[in-house]
């Protein structure tokens, strides 16, 4: 079941499947086992993230093309780029000072595009290990993003993300306060206007030093408002300025009260825009066990 909350709406999207929380996600305070970023995944995850991208370019760059059977075996794919690449891509801080880091995965892609700015994003996961308890492993996840000039053809785009110039920035990270470590998750966007609007799910995690396991607590929801000014002059990392993010969290919890949810997450993917001006996403949240 999926929640209508004020502008936010998500209208059922699953045939009313439900699942099981197989997703490693448990309600506040139950334990969490040490995870290890899912290597395996790798491939999957870029060619998730890739095929995305290539799919949005193409259909903002491509106009509409005459039908000639003659020449149709002579038509060029366009290239392919890596956007986010494990243990390469570097990734610039909110700040954008001081050297960038490597991710050891990406996942939960989206795309989304505002003033002549296109911007990917994807969850960016680190190994973590407590330097008080180096046994100990589970995933560091933020919101990260790679910016493009969406006026540009393809082929710009490509020599820019296949150059030793391409990198990301961080966009979202939960705030750790001391002992604990924040985990972001399933970035979900759309764009109005001039400006892009960004759902993005957290959590905490905590050690229990006596049961020697990772905890999951402090579930939120935000909405992070970017707003793309008009000069073209500037790099499009510097042409988006993010706001404060926003909690949800009450407000959904009021309007659902009486359904028993709770850990709201976005779907991740893209939202839309309606006629009447209601912002749509889709969410996910959980009921006892059960994720809906």
């Amino acid at each position: 079941m999926l929640s209508r909350v004020a502008a936010v709406m998500a209208p059922r999207t699953h045939n009313g499947r439900r699942v099981t929380r197989s997703s490693g996600r448990r309600r506040e305070g139950r334990e969490r086992e040490p995870q290890r970023p899912n290597m395996s995944r790798r491939v999957f995850y870029s060619a998730v993230l890739l095929f995305l991208f290539v799919v949005w370019v193409c259909c903002n760059n491509c106009g509409p093309v005459a039908a000639d059977d003659s020449k149709s075996g002579d038509m060029q794919l366009p290239q392919w780029a890596d956007v986010f690449v494990p243990g390469k891509t570097q990734v610039v801080a909110k700040e954008g000072a001081g050297p960038g880091e490597v991710k050891d995965a990406f996942a939960s892609p989206s795309v989304v595009s505002a003033g002549g700015v296109m911007v990917a994003l994807a969850e960016g996961r680190k190994l973590y290990s407590d330097p008080q308890h180096p046994s100990a492993k589970t995933l560091a996840v933020d919101i990260v993003g790679g910016y493009l000039n969406a006026t540009e053809p393809w082929s710009s785009m490509f020599a820019y993300i296949t150059s030793s110039n391409w990198n990301a920035h961080t966009v979202f990270d939960r705030e750790n306060p001391k002992g604990v470590l924040g985990v972001a998750q399933r970035p979900t966007s759309l764009s109005k206007g001039n400006k892009m609007l960004l759902l993005v799910g957290s959590h905490y995690l905590t050690f229990d030093s006596t049961k020697q396991r990772w905890v999951e607590g402090g579930w939120d929801i935000h909405l992070v408002d970017g707003e793309v000014t008009l000069s073209p002059e500037d790099e499009p990392s510097k042409r988006v300025l993010w706001g404060t993010p926003q909690s949800l969290l009450g407000l959904l919890a009021a309007r659902t009260k009486e359904l028993g949810l709770d850990d709201f997450l976005g779907a991740g993917g893209s939202g839309i825009v309606l006629e009447s001006g209601w912002l749509v996403f889709l969410l996910t949240a959980s009921r006892g066990e059960e994720t809906v």
